[in-house]
Order: structure tokens, then sequence, then C-alpha cells
């Protein structure tokens, strides 16, 4: 079955683990990203993308690799690229 491409734009958040002086904390912001990909799941909670597909895992049918789940709200913008049949 053909799956969508896509490139998503959507909002991640920033995370420090050090110490950070409140001028700094005041100046942490979340981050503007983009992912390509293929579409594993689009519904109201997610939208699911897998970045590499391998065709030839012995044994199984095609892994999905690099998946990220981006909240649904976090999602600002997607480009449909085309299909694969992936």
């Amino acid at each position: 079955m053909a799956k969508k491409i896509v490139r998503v734009n959507w909002i991640d958040i920033s995370f420090v683990d050090d110490d950070l002086s409140m001028y700094e904390a005041e100046k942490l912001k979340p981050l503007s990203m983009i992912t390509y990909g293929v579409v594993m799941k689009d519904d109201d909670a997610s939208l699911n993308v897998s970045s590499t597909v391998c065709l030839e895992e012995e044994g199984r049918d095609n892994v999905y690799r690099g998946t990220v789940a981006i909240p649904r709200a976090n999602v600002i913008g997607v480009t449909e690229l085309g299909e694969e049949e992936a």
C-alpha cells in the first residue's frame, strides 16, 4: 500500500541539562523543526513519521527507522511530497 511522503513543520521543546542563570533560562524558547519522511500514523493525537525504510530485513516486512511521534498540537503545517510503496 502506498504511503505519503511529507515535510512536517512543527515546534519542539528546548531542554538544557545544565545550570542556567536566570537570564539564560528566560532566553530559552521552543525550537522550530522540519521533519521529512513516510507517514506511519495520522490522527487527532499525533503525526508519526519515519525517515528510513529498510526493505530487506530478513524474515520481516519493511522495517521503519528514525520514527518520531509529533503531537498534533505541535504541528504547524504538513506538505505532501508524494507517495512511496514502502
